[in-house]
């Protein structure tokens, strides 16, 4: 029903900015994580949030260079825009992620569904 490409593309979580899964799935986890490390330790565990998102930017850059074919200066962009979510001391950024996650997952659930029941129809 669906070839290669299709499901490719699908596979994306935000067509914003078009990140692999494998980066956002990471930047959620990570951001929970640090914040509560930030939270319990009032501020003090911030140069280790700082160590973590840069090597967390230089692993998107990697990941959408190779996983997604972008060239260097998108992807570098795409690295530096994790780092900064992943180094601002809230998870605000990765609720906003959640939930455009679920939108977008809903969305494509309805798009199936009404191509199944054309399917029918047919």
């Amino acid at each position: 029903m669906y070839d290669d490409k299709y499901i490719f593309k699908r596979a994306f979580i935000l067509e914003i900015l078009n990140l692999h899964p494998v980066i956002v799935y990471g930047m959620v986890a990570i951001d929970l994580l640090l914040f509560a490390a930030e939270l319990f330790t009032f501020g003090l565990s911030f140069f280790l949030t700082i160590i973590i998102s840069f090597l967390f930017g230089i692993f998107t850059i990697y990941v959408q260079m190779m996983a997604c074919g972008d060239e260097f200066p998108i992807a570098l962009s795409k690295g530096i825009i994790s780092a900064i979510i992943i180094l601002v001391p809230t998870n605000l950024l990765t609720l906003m992620f959640i939930s455009l996650y679920c939108s977008k997952k809903r969305k494509m659930e309805q798009e199936k569904s009404t191509d199944d029941n054309s399917d029918d129809e047919l």
